[in-house]
């Protein structure tokens, strides 16, 4: 019989092995401004860089969207949390930390998917593959 850290392992695998999609959907969120996920978007403190993001990305309508150069979002990656158990997305860009500082606090989390949206992901991405990968475990 499958355990349930075995369970985990095998649904992480199918997660990480449609991992640009996740990306996709965090990368447009971020695009839309909504940086936490959570339909909230921030402003940013000067009307005249507002203006400046507003043209750079229409998108974000001049709400906070985290993306100047694209190097933050297009290094984004999934990982598995050291802390907890769990996967969480992380990017090797340098300013990865530096806006985790700036924008994270005890109630949002710029690198957080919304609980929804996530579940939309496993509804169309892994769910499938997932009970695929449990029936060939299981010899079936």
């Amino acid at each position: 019989m499958l355990n349930l850290q075995h369970l985990k392992n095998l649904v992480n695998t199918e997660i990480i092995d449609d991992e640009d999609k996740l990306i996709a959907i965090k990368k447009d969120e971020y695009e839309q401004g909504d940086i936490y996920s959570n339909g909230k978007r921030r402003t940013y403190a000067l009307d005249s860089y507002k203006e400046i993001k507003r043209q750079m990305n229409p998108r974000a309508d001049g709400f906070v969207d985290l993306i100047f150069s694209g190097s933050f979002i297009n290094s984004f990656l999934i990982i598995e949390s050291k802390t907890k158990d769990k996967l969480i997305f992380k990017s090797t860009d340098s300013k990865y930390e530096l806006l985790g500082d700036k924008y994270n606090n005890s109630v949002s989390n710029i690198y957080n998917l919304d609980q929804e949206v996530f579940d939309n992901f496993l509804d169309k991405y892994v769910k499938k593959d997932f009970i695929k990968a449990i029936k060939q475990e299981l010899g079936q």
